[in-house]
Order: C-alpha cells, then sequence, then structure tokens
C-alpha cells in the first residue's frame, strides 16, 4: 500500500509521502473486506499502528480499545523495523531493539504485549544444544 519510494527514500518524507504512509492501514483493512471470514483480521490491520497511549493512527484509540492482535502487531512490526536494514537506518542489534522498544512500554506499546514478544524472542533466539547422531 505504501509505494516502494517511499519505503526505501533515504531522507524524511515530504507531507504528501507521510500522508500515504499514514493511509496504509486502512488500504490493506479495505482490501480484506471483500474476505469473508477476515473480520477480526482487518480490525487489527486498520489498528496496528494505534498508540498504546492514544496517540497513534488512524483513529486514535487507546488501551484496550486497540484490538489485542493489533497491540500484538504493532511490537512485532516495530521489532522487524528496528533490527532490519532500511535505507534511513542501521540495523539493530536484538539486544539494542528490545531497549528501545521497552522504552516505549505504556506509551506506544501495550506492556503485556512487549513482554509476550521478548518472551517469544528469547525463547526462539535461544542457542540450541547441537545433537549428534549416535553412529
Amino acid at each position: 500500500a505504501v509505494p516502494r519510494s517511499i519505503l526505501h527514500k533515504p531522507g524524511r518524507l515530504s507531507a504528501p509521502e507521510w500522508r500515504a504512509v499514514r493511509r496504509h492501514p486502512a488500504v490493506g483493512a479495505d482490501l480484506l473486506e471483500s474476505i469473508a471470514g477476515f473480520g477480526p483480521v482487518r480490525a487489527a490491520i486498520l489498528a496496528h499502528h494505534e498508540r498504546f497511549d492514544g496517540r497513534g493512527y488512524p483513529s486514535g484509540l487507546a488501551g484496550t480499545e486497540i484490538p489485542v492482535e493489533a497491540r500484538l502487531i504493532c511490537v512485532v512490526d516495530a521489532y522487524d523495523a528496528m533490527t532490519n536494514e532500511r535505507p534511513y537506518q542501521s540495523a539493530l542489534s536484538h539486544a539494542e531493539a528490545i531497549e528501545r522498544l521497552n522504552l516505549g512500554a505504556g506509551t506506544q506499546f501495550d506492556p503485556a504485549m512487549l513482554e509476550a514478544v521478548e518472551d517469544a524472542l528469547s525463547r526462539n533466539l535461544a542457542p540450541r544444544p547441537t545433537v549428534h547422531p549416535l553412529v
């Protein structure tokens, strides 16, 4: 929903470009509207840029007004953006991203969803023992 030229722009976005970015949750939700059974997914897509403190977009929802799925997507989306190379920002390490996410606990992010994502990442990123076959 956001043109590549905007997604990969190395500098600041212009006002029209920023408006295009802010429209992408509604565009994604509208695409799902015609698919039966995707109501909850549609609501999560529409609200995934809402902030826990109510200062997000497109509707300014706060706290539990934001669907739980959207509160989870918000944290995962931010982690993904932080840990992947962008034209305008170098990728952060896992530890740096977690530190930055925690700065937004209670304002940008639902603290419970942040904790759930941290727990899942710590389990999935933990070193696993090497198993050697018996010969």
